[in-house]
């Protein structure tokens, strides 16, 4: 049973027992006549207390399922695309490394021709086109499709992105979890972003900052940028999401604004 679920039941057995202690006293105090009325009403209470606790449950169970089907659902998209971009990447690797090849070839010539500054120019061209190559954002395929997502999300809104991901092929962790971390953080931050920037309000080096590692047994993740004066940090759903599924993994979340700036992590342990 989960911590949220834990909760509520105990919410719920308090206040019945609160109603049943305040029934009781009501009875002592009135005549004895009126018990079995006091009896049915705490029968009655109970019954209530129950289904609203029940349906309480169902209805957290329910939007936690609608989130976690959100993010499978984007998960499955973000693959697709960068499948379909790795597939062009590897028809663009393979041109590159001819050109590569051939500035190389030409700087061998001009090498054996003994012209110097031909040899200087094709390999400084080589140089240049192996620099255009475009490599994962990290290591685990799940993040750089939902890293590489996002960047095409800001490039669109006009806000730099900037990645620090140090993460193995393999996570601790399921991939799904680190994905709606990942996930729901990005997309806080790119909400700010294009609320500032329906408000003529979003700054010229508007950047957005990934960050993630995997040091000392835990897992961190942590996302900056621009965000409104006043900032919602606790009523998105998104986030209350994250929230609970890094706290169900014994984690713990910060959702802060200094300022002008968005400051939003999550840190899960994980095993050594």
């Amino acid at each position: 049973m989960n911590t949220r679920k834990s909760a509520i039941i105990a919410v719920f057995c308090l206040l019945f027992v609160v109603q049943v202690s305040l029934l009781t006293f009501a009875a002592q105090k009135s005549s004895t006549d009126s018990t079995h009325i006091f009896v049915a009403l705490m029968i009655v209470s109970g019954i209530v207390d129950g289904i609203i606790c029940y349906g309480t449950i169902r209805q957290a169970s329910t939007l936690k399922r609608a989130y976690k089907d959100e993010v499978d659902a984007q998960i499955a998209t973000s693959l697709a695309e960068y499948g379909n971009r790795l597939a062009h990447t590897d028809q663009v690797a393979l041109q590159v490394a001819r050109n590569v090849d051939a500035e190389l070839k030409s700087s061998q010539e001009a090498l054996e021709r003994g012209d110097l500054e031909a040899l200087k120019t094709h390999l400084h061209k080589s140089v240049d086109i192996a620099s255009h190559t475009v490599a994962p954002k990290c290591a685990n395929v799940t993040v750089s499709a939902l890293l590489e997502s996002r960047e095409t999300e800001c490039k669109q809104v006009g806000v730099e992105f900037a990645t620090h991901v140090a993460l193995p092929v393999e996570l601790p962790i399921p991939d799904d979890v680190a994905g709606a971390i990942f996930l729901y953080l990005m997309d806080k931050a790119l909400g700010e972003c294009r609320a500032l920037a329906d408000d003529h309000a979003l700054p010229a080096d508007a950047t957005i900052v990934v960050r993630s590692k995997l040091s000392a047994g835990q897992f961190f993740v942590q996302v900056l940028g621009p965000c409104r004066p006043h900032a919602d940090l606790r009523g998105e759903n998104g986030l209350t999401y994250v929230a609970t599924i890094v706290q169900e993994h014994g984690g713990v979340t910060s959702y802060e604004q200094d300022g002008a700036t968005l400051d939003l992590s999550a840190m899960v342990p994980v095993g050594a």
